[in-house]
């Protein structure tokens, strides 16, 4: 501890440039500082100050050691903050990117019970349109995605999800049911333009193939509408998938050949996890994962 009260001197020292005036600041005798100045100096065994009668200069490794020592001084303020917020009730915008079937099924049916429980904290859910959205500077908290987050926030898998090829029955009566994956390559692909190589299909086999779409959509939504009206199949992730299967407005194909599992993630950045509205809201949304098993693959 004496350390930093050494530390702290030696900066009030330097930005008063003059040891009087560092003194009366910090309501300390000039004599008192210049001991404390001096002590530094004989750990360090350097020299800190050029000290005339007239100015008080650092030397050229003090200048070092100054910009040094404000960082540290910086990081410990830094922490006596991140203790204090942690000891207050959780407040604040908070910003989440998600997919939208993670959003729909997992974020949204229990946010009447997190705003119950965190009433202080405000929410930007925001649904990813582009891949480009996961560079945003604005966001807090990627949750629910299956592309990899910013190589600067730290990813971890929460879970995995799988997708399946699916068509409406009155598009398979038209056109008929594929046998195996090379059979797609004569039917109308429907394709969600957001996903990464959108155009690309992979196979539990190891095989993949490149499709030309018929249609690009941006919207989940609408991908799900086009299906429906019988225009060509689709990839849907299992979340969506199972309500239209279960009801048979869509009937899954090569169900054999789906494709492997993907990791679903979740990111964040490691400074702001240690704010309350982030590990609360982290914290909340695992416990009702394990709970619903909602990512059953």
């Amino acid at each position: 501890m004496r350390k930093l009260e050494h530390l702290e001197t030696f900066i009030k020292v330097v930005e008063a440039n003059s040891l009087a005036l560092a003194a009366k600041r910090l309501g300390l005798s000039a004599a008192a500082i210049s001991k404390q100045i001096s002590a530094l100096e004989n750990e360090l065994k350097m020299s800190l100050l050029s000290r005339t009668t007239r100015r008080l200069e650092l030397t050229e490794l003090g200048r070092v050691y100054y910009e040094h020592c404000k960082g540290v001084m910086k990081k410990i303020d830094d922490l006596d903050g991140v203790m204090n917020s942690l000891q207050q009730e959780p407040s604040g915008k908070l910003t989440v990117l998600s997919s939208r079937y993670f959003a729909d099924h997992c974020i949204v049916p229990h946010l009447q019970e997190f705003f119950a429980k965190y009433p202080k904290i405000t929410l930007d859910l925001i649904i990813i349109s582009r891949a480009s959205d996961l560079s945003r500077e604005d966001i807090d908290l990627f949750f629910g995605i299956t592309h990899a987050v910013p190589p600067e926030a730290t990813q971890q898998e929460i879970a995995k999800g799988h997708f399946s090829l699916c068509a409406s029955p009155s598009y398979l009566k038209q056109y008929g049911i594929p046998k195996t994956p090379q059979d797609l390559s004569h039917h109308r692909f429907i394709t969600y333009s957001v996903r990464q190589s959108c155009h690309r299909l992979s196979f539990n086999n190891g095989s993949e193939i490149y499709l030309n779409p018929l249609l690009r959509v941006s919207d989940t939504k609408m991908m799900i509408s086009c299906a429906l009206q019988g225009l060509g199949f689709i990839t849907l992730h299992h979340l969506e998938s199972e309500k239209h299967l279960s009801g048979g407005t869509l009937v899954e194909i090569l169900a054999k050949f789906r494709e492997p599992p993907q990791p679903i993630y979740l990111g964040y950045f490691q400074d702001r996890y240690l704010q309350p509205k982030v590990r609360y809201f982290i914290e909340f949304y695992q416990e009702k994962l394990k709970k619903t098993g909602a990512y059953a693959t």
